[in-house]
């Protein structure tokens, strides 16, 4: 007999990122990769924010126009320099759901790029993220990405208790015609090879494969 999905809707991963610098389609793309390898069939065992909030109670799904620095072209569904327009979900319990799958996950991935740290939001995830630690009996284990030189240190979560910091390289999206995010101006992953680094540390945290 195989191993058996895992189906429960308790989080296991948690991420933690920003929206900004194709961070959204990474963490799209990270989540589809680990959910696969690890036999993940609910939602909400790698919580990703974006999808939980759009599929919520009280989602506002709409295009993210947010960023003030690109026009929106209507008649081709992109912004002025030619990228995406990502679809935002807006709801009013986010945070609330956040927290409760941080007090459920095993691992928290941290995905550090410079929109991270100059994020307002991600600063209160970060000080949750804490806090989270803090707690007497609390097992949750941190797992930070930098990327490249967009920090020149891990400049959020380096003295927090558990937390493993990982640099990788920027892959661009485009490099692979199959893949569904190679149409996306400044889309990003990360090699087969650092993937499976991810994909063992979760593993060896708390985030077996299956259920």
């Amino acid at each position: 007999m195989g191993t058996q999905a895992y189906t429960s809707d308790k989080t296991r991963i948690l991420l933690s990122f920003a929206n900004n610098g194709g961070g959204d389609v990474f963490v799209d793309w990270l989540r589809r990769k680990l959910m696969d390898a690890l036999l993940y069939y609910s939602p909400n065992a790698v919580y990703l924010d974006n999808v939980a909030s759009r599929n919520a109670p009280g989602a506002t799904v709409q295009p993210d126009l947010r960023d003030p620095t690109k026009g929106f072209n209507p008649t081709t569904g992109t912004t002025s320099d030619g990228s995406y327009v990502r679809i935002g979900a807006m709801n009013d319990q986010w945070l609330e759901m956040w927290l409760k799958a941080l007090s459920e996950a095993k691992v928290l991935i941290q995905v550090q790029t410079k929109e991270y740290s100059e994020s307002n939001a991600c600063a209160k995830e970060m000080a949750k993220i804490g806090a989270e630690l803090d707690k007497a009996g609390n097992t949750l284990e941190v797992l930070a990405l930098s990327f490249d030189n967009d920090l020149p240190a891990m400049a959020i979560g380096q003295n927090l208790p558990r937390t493993t910091p990982m640099r990788f390289t920027k892959v661009s999206g485009a490099t692979d015609p199959c893949d569904p995010i190679h149409a996306l101006k400044g889309s990003w992953k990360i090699s087969d090879s650092d993937l499976w680094k991810v994909t063992d540390f979760v593993k060896a945290h708390g985030c077996p494969v299956g259920a």
